[in-house]
């Protein structure tokens, strides 16, 4: 604890930001506290600003909410990628609606309350871990980093989040890690990824500091005959000198050189820099939601901006012989993409910025969609692409969203020709604040 900081309180926690941190007011100042829940009471101790904001932590509670549980992982706390564990399930999906009203009140939007659709298993369904390596004063560390401490690392055994299988790799390749730099002293391998599919296939992705050496392909040689099973693939990978580029990933020989995973009768390939939904059982749900809400008989062309490797749209589109136009910037998911459609000669795969591509000649130049699914990152699109969506008229868009806040500041601009027929929120990462929100809208 830090001592030369104040001590203030009691204090209320009146609402949940949408960073899931708790907002209290001490002296007409707003404090972000993590770890809070709504009408709780705290003593708290204030802490330095972080970005801008003024944060405290939380030194006892003084009242407590019926909602909180005894957070069931040992790093809760420490490590930066659960913070809503010690809050009931129920009372979580609650906290995420209000977040998402709470953003569209802000920004005007109007919309009908939706249902919240829940995880069908809460814990254990992230299907992609990244282990980071920490080497200081000769001791090696493995796992994961706290919340904006980029320079340390919380050492963890079993993540509640992730599948069993990716556990017990995890374990696994750490422990030959340490074997290897207790052995070797090369601090070369950075970080490694393990993603999984539903029938326990894994693919091995390792970062390394520069090109290989001997020894570390040595070291790989044996990580794949005794980590690795005859169904797994592995990949190695030079770390880029900055992050506009996209790393080269070597497959390792004798390994599978892809990860498939099946969504809704579609099988989907996965390369190592593919971006996949890493709950499949909610993006299972999303799907289903689509289908239910759109008439696909009815629809001819689709563009599928934000595409990937085809995880939103070509499950969508799988039973119809429709038009499709989808646009990726990622080469690799690109050519997933490619060979997820079968080569099809109605699917038009697009390598490029959406920004640079999804343009007014483009709009001009391709047929009239009835739909666009738009999946963006986290920061939401930009004015220009929505200026492009409205331009290409479709019938309907289908907005899907990870961010509630930059969802509804996008919306704001889509609504003056569109009007919301539906919004419906999916529990795509329990335990944490973050959860995935789906907009129909249908042309004025």
């Amino acid at each position: 604890m830090e001592t030369n900081r104040p001590i203030i309180g009691p204090l209320k926690v009146t609402e949940i930001h949408s960073s899931g941190k708790g907002i209290a007011v001490w002296n007409e100042k707003k404090y972000f506290i993590p770890h809070t829940l709504p009408n709780e009471e705290y003593m708290l101790q204030t802490e330095n600003r972080r970005l801008g904001f003024r944060t405290a932590k939380i030194i006892s509670i003084e009242k407590q909410s019926e909602a909180r549980v005894q957070p069931q992982c040992p790093y809760y706390g420490l490590c930066g990628g659960c913070n809503f564990m010690h809050i009931r399930y129920e009372e979580q999906l609650a906290i995420k609606r209000t977040i998402l009203e709470n953003a569209f009140e802000k920004y005007h939007i109007p919309f009908l309350l939706p249902i919240t659709i829940s995880a069908d298993e809460p814990f254990h369904y992230r299907n992609k871990a990244t282990y980071q390596i920490l080497y200081r004063n000769e001791v090696i560390q493995i796992g994961f980093h706290p919340e904006l401490l980029k320079n340390e690392l919380i050492e963890i055994k079993t993540c509640l989040l992730l599948r069993p299988i990716i556990n017990e790799y995890g374990i696994n390749i750490s422990q030959a890690i340490r074997q290897f730099y207790c052995e070797s002293r090369c601090a070369d391998i950075l970080s490694f990824t393990i993603r999984s599919n539903r029938q326990n296939n894994v693919m091995l992705i390792i970062e390394i500091k520069q090109e290989p050496s001997d020894v570390i392909l040595s070291f790989f040689s044996q990580l794949r005959k005794t980590a690795l099973k005859s169904n797994d693939a592995f990949y190695y990978f030079v770390k880029p000198p900055n992050k506009k580029i996209y790393p080269y990933a070597i497959h390792i020989n004798d390994t599978m050189p892809y990860l498939f995973e099946r969504i809704l009768e579609k099988t989907l390939r996965i390369s190592p820099f593919s971006f996949f939904q890493n709950n499949v059982e909610i993006t299972e749900k999303i799907l289903r939601y689509l289908i239910h809400t759109l008439d696909f008989e009815k629809i001819h062309t689709v563009f599928d901006l934000y595409s990937g490797n085809g995880t939103m749209s070509l499950p969508l589109i799988k039973d119809y012989e429709m038009v499709l136009y989808a646009i990726e910037g990622n080469p690799s998911a690109i050519n997933d993409a490619i060979f997820n459609s079968a080569n099809k000669e109605n699917h038009h795969h697009i390598l490029g910025d959406v920004l640079q591509t999804f343009t007014k000649e483009f709009v001009e130049s391709t047929p009239h969609p009835n739909l666009i699914i738009l999946d963006p990152p986290r920061s939401g699109t930009l004015i220009e692409i929505q200026k492009n969506i409205i331009k290409a008229n479709p019938e309907f868009i289908a907005y899907i969203s990870c961010n509630p806040v930059s969802l509804a500041w996008n919306l704001q601009q889509l609504i003056t020709d569109y009007q919301i027929k539906d919004v419906q929120l999916f529990d795509m990462f329990p335990q944490t604040h973050h959860f995935e929100t789906v907009v129909i809208l249908e042309k004025n």
